[in-house]
């Protein structure tokens, strides 16, 4: 049901600027055709949807990246700028590469209140039009 998300992206990729190499991924997943591989997909989904497994898996959702060691190796050296709390995961099939949320907490540590008139600051600039 949500327009951004990577079902639409499968079952129906855009003609440009697609974000998923789907030739790669029909190959990695055994299917011989397009149609097949939308089909099966479809399927999948549905199935998920019956059984009651409709749940967040972190390892997918929470991930930077999901893959090889070798290209999750690729993707930490790429990223390598400042890598705050990034750490290579091992899995049972595959690696994944993951950063604590406080990686991003430690750079928001100052008081989280709303906007207030308090939080002004008022030039010493004469903002009048002088004519001349």
């Amino acid at each position: 049901m949500w327009k951004h998300g990577g079902y639409i992206e499968l079952q129906n990729p855009p003609k440009r600027y697609s974000i998923l190499d789907i030739d790669k991924l029909i190959d990695l997943c055994g299917c011989s055709s397009e149609a097949q591989f939308r089909s099966t997909h479809n399927q999948l989904v549905k199935d998920s949807i019956q059984s009651g497994c409709c749940f967040l898996q972190p390892d997918w959702s929470e991930a930077i990246a999901v893959g090889s060691q070798q290209f999750i190796a690729d993707i930490h050296n790429q990223l390598n700028c400042k890598p705050f709390g990034r750490k290579i995961l091992k899995r049972v099939d595959t690696f994944i590469l993951r950063e604590a949320s406080d990686a991003y907490d430690r750079h928001l540590l100052a008081k989280k209140t709303p906007l207030s008139t308090n939080n002004s600051y008022y030039l010493p600039i004469n903002c009048v039009e002088s004519g001349g």
